[in-house]
């Protein structure tokens, strides 16, 4: 058997040796087709013994493609993009693997796996299935001018060609790195529109759109790559060819196609969405990765906390684990479920099982992001500060001002000031700490004076507009929390952003007519005033916004559930606040934590009268359903299930604009 390697190329001077060394101690021939190179490309092909032919490129890989297996004169050819390569390399006693492969007749190509890696990082992006190694036969054509397939061309049409999976073998390939992706994306969309035009072949023609779907949604076009989502969910009847043939590159589209749904809930059900996706998964994938995709769906659209949380607790064990080698499209799935199953578990203070989960995501730098660092932080609340900072500093080079970055905002909501206090000393001793950080250290410490002289120091250049305003807000928190009138005085210019709350401040004077940038001030301070300070004048800076109850209502609440402040927020001043589930779930939450079940449960069965549908409460009364009161735990499992229906009803309505839902489910109210 006659062992040929192709390659179509342009402009990959720098790629091309790489890829024909991978593969040129199995082959007997080499090939290049180059479609009008200007660089080094056909040079550095000629160096390594390959035949180059020019093609004139007409927008049409599929058409370049065949022009090199018409210039093979093997029997099987290794058909690879200069931007890809075996690793390891192919050796001559590879051949053997591939002879025995294709002594079966019925066998017209090989399936190796390919690693998609990020050039700039080298981590693996994603993995799938590529059809890489060829029969040569007058009748094996490839098809479609982007993303091309191997085809055998019959008089009646097309047919899928009879391959062969050997995922022993691993290609490497650079060209999905993040950087130049888009480039690539751009210039395939008016190709594959024009495709959908001239494809008759239905899977085809099903793979066309779920590709216009990636690339537009990759460009963050979603308008654009919706009437191709709704197509696809319009021809259910493909799916099983697509999960047939595409095995495991479908399943990053599996993914794509929940998320891009999910943008577009008042066109799009969720029925629609598990009907296409997650039933018939169960017959191509393994028992793993239909936990992966069908947990991933409840996630996105189920969102049933005593469902999910049933599944999750089966499937665990078997979710692959997050490490820095895990496919980066599986990572950011299976981050989602598990950050999802963590603020389950937290919610329901089972906060063992929360740090779990959180402990393996938090190893991974990739998803070392303030949610998940908020719901580490909250499962260490209990933890004395000698446990946390050794624990901390095992996972965080506390050197470094990207560490900084991250901690020092969660270390201040959750009030850890030992923790934040050695994190600010480390920073300082390794020449770190920026001039804004120092004055805030200063504020923390209480050291005013020094504050004053500091700030009188500083040489403060014209542009650099994101320093000043950083500098302008340490002013206003050292004015609120040293109570002192002269800062505002003697920097008067300086503080125009903050005039009016300032004035309300020293006047204590509630503020009226609040402007969207004043409650900004007021949600980015007041944790950092608490912090900073005390609670107390936290208290008094949010009541300076009483003019919307809701405003100091929803800052506090924050902050006291974070602080585990349960019996104090309970017992703020709720009369005058409108229904605003995010500030309700803390109040209801904070009333389970106090044993207050009863008062709790009759809180939300005033929400549902009041026709309040949504995720928070149903987590509320699950969380209550699995409290620690027998009568109240039964009395919210039967709710649980009343109330399920309404909310299935509300989230399976097309029809967003509609509000009016009736409790006509819930005959125990």
């Amino acid at each position: 058997m006659k062992i040929s390697a192709c390659w179509i190329a342009k402009n990959e001077e720098k790629n091309i040796a790489r890829s024909i060394q991978s593969v040129s101690r199995m082959v007997d021939e080499l090939i290049v087709v180059d479609t009008g190179s200007t660089d080094g490309t056909v040079e550095a092909a000629k160096a390594l013994n390959a035949r180059v032919y020019d093609f004139e490129w007409i927008g049409d890989f599929s058409a370049a493609r065949n022009f090199a297996l018409d210039k093979v004169t093997g029997d099987v050819a290794v058909f690879l993009d200069a931007d890809e390569w075996f690793v390891p390399a192919l050796r001559r006693r590879d051949r053997q693997v591939v002879e025995q492969v294709f002594s079966n007749a019925n066998i017209d190509c090989m399936l190796v796996k390919r690693s998609d890696i990020d050039e700039d990082t080298g981590k693996v992006i994603n993995v799938d299935e590529n059809q890489r190694i060829i029969r040569i036969k007058p009748d094996i054509r490839f098809i479609n001018r982007v993303h091309e397939n191997l085809r055998r061309i019959t008089t009646e049409g097309n047919e899928v060609v009879h391959s062969n999976s050997y995922l022993q073998w691993n290609i490497n390939h650079n060209g999905y790195t993040p950087s130049i992706v888009s480039g690539k994306f751009k210039r395939n969309l008016p190709i594959l529109e024009a495709e959908l035009e001239r494809i008759t072949n239905p899977y085809d023609l099903f793979t066309t759109h779920a590709y216009l779907i990636r690339e537009y949604s990759s460009l963050n076009e979603f308008d654009s790559a919706f009437p191709h989502m709704q197509y696809t969910l319009d021809n259910l009847d493909l799916f099983t060819d697509v999960y047939r043939y595409m095995r495991q590159s479908f399943i990053p589209f599996i993914f794509l196609l929940f998320d891009t749904g999910n943008r577009f809930r008042e066109k799009v059900s969720r029925k629609q969405i598990y009907e296409a996706l997650v039933p018939r998964a169960k017959d191509y994938y393994s028992e793993a990765e239909y936990n992966m995709i069908d947990l991933y769906y409840q996630v996105v659209y189920d969102r049933q906390p005593k469902l999910f949380l049933e599944r999750y607790e089966k499937a665990a064990s078997r979710l692959p684990i997050i490490t820095t080698d895990s496919v980066l499209s599986y990572r950011r799935v299976i981050y989602s479920i598990k950050v999802h199953a963590s603020a389950l578990y937290s919610s329901l203070g089972a906060y063992d099982k929360a740090f779990g989960i959180v402990n393996e995501i938090v190893q991974i730098p990739d998803y070392r992001d303030p949610l998940i660092i908020s719901l580490l932080l909250n499962c260490l609340f209990d933890q004395p500060d000698e446990t946390v900072i050794p624990y901390l500093s095992s996972i965080f080079d506390f050197n470094s001002q990207n560490t900084y970055a991250l901690l020092s905002n969660p270390l201040m909501r959750f009030n850890r000031k030992t923790v934040f206090l050695y994190l600010q000393k480390k920073q300082l001793d390794a020449g770190k700490l920026t001039k804004p950080d120092y004055l805030f250290l200063l504020l923390v410490n209480q050291n005013y004076e020094q504050f004053i002289r500091a700030f009188a120091s500083l040489e403060i250049s014209e542009g650099q507009d994101n320093l000043i305003a950083e500098f302008d807000r340490q002013l206003f928190l050292a004015a609120i929390l040293s109570n002192e009138e002269s800062i505002i005085f003697a920097n008067r210019d300086r503080l125009e952003r903050y005039r009016r709350i300032l004035i309300s401040w020293f006047s204590s004077t509630p503020l009226e007519n609040i402007s969207l940038d004043e409650i900004q001030i007021l949600s980015e301070n007041y944790a950092l005033i608490a912090f900073a300070g005390s609670l107390e004048i936290a208290d008094q800076f949010a009541n300076l916004f009483s003019d919307d109850p809701d405003l100091p209502l929803t800052v506090k609440s924050e902050y006291y559930t974070d602080n585990r402040l349960y019996n104090e927020l309970t017992r703020l001043d709720w009369n005058n606040a409108s229904v605003k589930s995010n500030v309700l779930f803390s109040y209801c939450r904070s009333q389970i934590h106090c044993g207050q079940y009863t008062e709790c449960f009759n809180y939300i069965k005033q929400l549902v009268q009041n026709e309040l549908y949504n995720y928070e409460i149903l987590e509320l009364i699950f969380i209550l359903s699995r409290s620690y009161s027998g009568e109240i735990s039964e009395a919210a499992k039967v709710l649980y299930s009343q109330y399920l229906l309404v909310y299935n009803d509300r989230i399976d309505t097309r029809d967003q604009e509609h509000t009016g839902y009736s409790p006509r489910h819930l005959t125990m109210i």
